[in-house]
């Protein structure tokens, strides 16, 4: 009986499986690191007195960019190469959203805190997302603001693209992101998940235009209507911007669409017996005696309810409330429920 001829691989299994796992490895991280983009920061520190120890940038993009510990505010240092009090730092990231803040010198206490209109969090971070192309971010003053804008599109109802939701415009070359329209350099994410996806940019002041994008490809550009849009260079009707001091972050809208859909505003909401209701809050021992004892009881509750709501909607000697709302009234180490010599008050058959 012949022998059955069977193919390489299956015959030398201990030879091929190296080759194999070593050809993943090497191709597994040559993707990897095809997907690492150059991020530059850089502060403008011509209004500060620079520590002795220098300046430095401290963020939750450290360890990925082989920096040491996240938040370490001495361990990455920014330079000023040309003297010209621009500190800057370029670093190597993979797509994400990065938060982090300049130290002018070298430990906490030091740290800028820019306010809460280019900043995120309690601790007033700065905030960068990164897609895939290099990004080179303006120069912004310690502790100050420059341009900081929120884009932010409504998708609910759409079929949301595998490579996520971009927006692009003729504002993405003044903001460091590589060149202008590019469909792929800034994703926006959906933090809440309430269907709303943002992105917030360092762009200088000016007039621009942008669009979101289904996608990162210019086909899944948002068409608009001509009453929201403005006829732009590139071919297409698009989102007209104004940067400026104070200049309010431009609207959430619904993509393809002029209509404000910001899901925070939304009325869309089932509705309960209490959100038409009015509660009035009752300190119960404060509310009235019944019977002399200088402690407001239940009992007094009950013969006030006439004067809380007397069920006649035509008399005007009531308050006119339909819920109550009572104030604590279990055991507590409080004085609300002791008395004077700090012992504590049960309540016994309805009263105190």
């Amino acid at each position: 009986m012949p022998t059955e001829k069977r193919p390489y691989y299956m015959l030398k299994p201990a030879l091929h499986k190296p080759l194999f796992f070593t050809l993943m490895f090497l191709f597994g991280g040559w993707s990897m690191m095809a997907q690492a983009v150059e991020v530059t920061f850089q502060v403008d520190m011509s209004n500060e007195t620079v520590a002795a120890s220098g300046v430095h940038i401290a963020g939750n993009f450290q360890s990925a960019a082989g920096l040491g510990e996240n938040w370490n505010p001495g361990a990455t240092q920014v330079s000023d190469l040309d003297g010209d009090d621009i500190f800057s730092i370029t670093v190597s990231l993979p797509a994400g959203t990065y938060e982090y803040k300049f130290i002018n010198g070298n430990a906490w206490g030091s740290d800028e805190r820019p306010p809460s209109e280019c900043s995120v969090g309690s601790t007033n971070n700065r905030q960068v997302s990164i897609g895939q192309a290099d990004v080179v971010l303006p120069p912004v003053p310690f502790d100050g603001c420059l341009g900081n804008v929120t884009f932010s599109v409504n998708m609910q109802g759409e079929t949301i693209s595998p490579d996520g939701i971009h927006v692009m415009g003729n504002f993405q070359e003044a903001a460091g992101f590589g060149q202008n329209w590019d469909p792929a350099s800034m994703p926006m994410e959906d933090v809440n998940g309430d269907g709303s996806y943002e992105i917030s940019v360092i762009i200088p002041p000016g007039e621009y235009e942008y669009l979101f994008v289904n996608g990162n490809e210019a086909s899944g550009a948002e068409i608009l209507p001509t009453d929201c849009s403005v006829a732009g260079n590139n071919g297409s009707n698009n989102r007209p911007l104004t940067i400026s001091p104070g200049q309010p972050d431009p609207a959430t809208f619904c993509f393809s669409t002029c209509e404000d859909c910001d899901p925070y505003l939304s009325t869309d909401f089932e509705t309960h017996w209490w959100n038409d209701a009015v509660f009035y809050e009752i300190f119960v021992r404060s509310f009235y005696d019944s019977d002399g004892d200088g402690i407001g009881d239940f009992r007094g509750l009950i013969e006030k309810l006439d004067y809380l709501n007397d069920g006649d909607p035509e008399t005007d000697t009531d308050l006119g409330i339909t819920g109550i709302w009572l104030m604590p009234m279990m055991e507590s180490p409080s004085y609300h429920l002791t008395d004077p010599d700090g012992t504590a008050k049960r309540f016994r058959n309805g009263s105190l």
